[in-house]
């Protein structure tokens, strides 16, 4: 764990953690401030083998407003947070990253990366982009139409039924990057008179893999 308080006021033993606020503040110290000048303590305890008996949160009004440091509550706290820590980054390994994903219609709505998440490829209902459509698999062929770029799908995972296991994003500008062969996912895009044939528009993502993505 790493971190630097803005100021540390004090001599000996009889230290004050001190950190600075340039937002609105509450009256006392919020609880979130308090757990923040803890870790502070902690940090400052590890490097100096001692440790500060009080925190102050201090705003823009030059009034700093002070709380004691309990060790004990300070060395729970930082057990507890490197505990969430390694956790984390136990989850976050190669076979672990999925673990945390949780797709649902909101929590992916505004996410520029949802195209590369398989969690939300096999989760995506037609709902999802308010009325687009989101297919995946590996692009069959690819052909350049005058200025724009057709690209066939085998779709492997979609938010919809189609008559056929090939769609087709039609309209692209030439110059997208996507060959024939690479794994290919496509997230909101148009629906034409066409079921098999789809459009993209200005929210549209297209992502490409040289090789199938794990699932």
């Amino acid at each position: 764990m790493q971190g630097r308080a803005d100021r540390v006021k004090g001599s000996g033993t009889d230290l004050t953690v001190v950190d600075l606020k340039t937002g609105l503040l509450e009256d006392g110290v919020a609880p979130h401030h308090h757990r923040q000048l803890l870790m502070y303590a902690w940090l400052w305890d590890q490097q100096h083998d001692v440790w500060p008996l009080h925190g102050a949160i201090e705003g823009l009004d030059g009034v700093r407003r002070v709380v004691a440091l309990d060790r004990s509550e300070g060395e729970d706290l930082v057990a507890e947070a490197l505990s969430r820590v390694d956790a984390f980054n136990a989850a976050t390994g190669f076979d672990g990253l999925e673990q945390l994903a949780n797709p649902t219609a909101d929590a992916c709505r505004y996410c520029d990366y949802r195209g590369a998440c398989a969690a939300f490829l096999r989760a995506v209902e037609p709902d999802w982009e308010g009325g687009g459509r989101t297919f995946a698999g590996e692009a069959s062929q690819v052909q350049a139409h005058g200025a724009v770029l057709n690209v066939t799908v085998a779709m492997e995972l979609g938010n919809f039924v189609a008559p056929s296991t090939q769609v087709n994003l039609i309209g692209l500008p030439l110059g997208i990057e996507v060959s024939a062969g690479q794994w290919v996912s496509v997230v909101d895009a148009a629906s034409t008179a066409s079921p098999v044939d789809f459009r993209p528009r200005w929210q549209t993502i297209l992502w490409s893999w040289d090789e199938r993505p794990a699932p």
